[in-house]
């Protein structure tokens, strides 16, 4: 154990650390609503990158899917009135 840590240092700390900030950072991507149609775009085509790089977990695709319906009911309050009936 000795000469494991002699070898790799604080390198596990610093790596989960990077990890942990990286989580936190993502998190509140995801779960921060958009304001623009540009912020909605954005999330929306960051989504398959995210899943492709697997650093997304599934309440966090969720989140973003949350984020974008928020957003567009914020941005365009009447829109699901205007389509009631047409459906």
């Amino acid at each position: 154990m000795e000469q494991h840590k002699a070898i790799l240092g604080d390198s596990e700390a610093v790596l989960n650390a990077a990890q942990d900030a990286e989580t936190e950072a993502l998190d509140e991507l995801v779960w921060t609503v958009p304001t623009t149609i540009a912020g909605v775009l954005a999330l929306l085509e960051l989504l398959p990158e995210l899943r492709r790089s697997r650093v997304l977990a599934h309440d966090q695709a969720d989140a973003i899917i949350i984020s974008v319906i928020d957003a567009l009911d914020d941005i365009h309050p009447d829109a699901r009135l205007e389509n009631v009936g047409t459906v």
